[in-house]
């Protein structure tokens, strides 16, 4: 997904990446499901990452929120859960009430190729 247009945030995200790609041998996340809370996306992701060094593998689970505008992303935020995640969206819908919409990904999807 593109980054909005402030320059700084794309050498950001490439130094972030960067410093990922040299700690771990193999780094992948998939998305769980997409969850629609308004002006927002919620994402809940499971990541996976095998050392480079340590040969260890390791997984996390996390909640990512993606902001839009005019189909770009325009601001993004990393949560430890579900609950965190959809009241930092803005969202005032109650999940368990089903108000929100949510979307599995399809089989054998994933933002990182293989």
């Amino acid at each position: 997904m593109p980054l909005g247009r402030n320059p700084s945030r794309p050498r950001a995200a490439d130094r972030e990446l960067r410093l990922a790609g040299e700690a771990f041998a193999r780094l992948r996340w998939e998305a769980e499901e997409f969850i629609d809370a308004g002006d927002a996306v919620v994402v809940p992701v499971r990541f996976y990452a095998r050392g480079h060094e340590s040969g260890i593998g390791t997984s996390a689970r996390a909640v990512q929120v993606y902001w839009f505008k005019d189909g770009r992303v325009v601001r993004y935020r990393l949560c430890e859960s579900r609950a965190d995640a959809l009241e930092g969206s803005g969202s005032r819908s109650d999940p368990a009430s089903g108000l929100l919409q949510t979307t599995k990904p399809s089989a054998g999807w994933s933002p990182v190729p293989a």
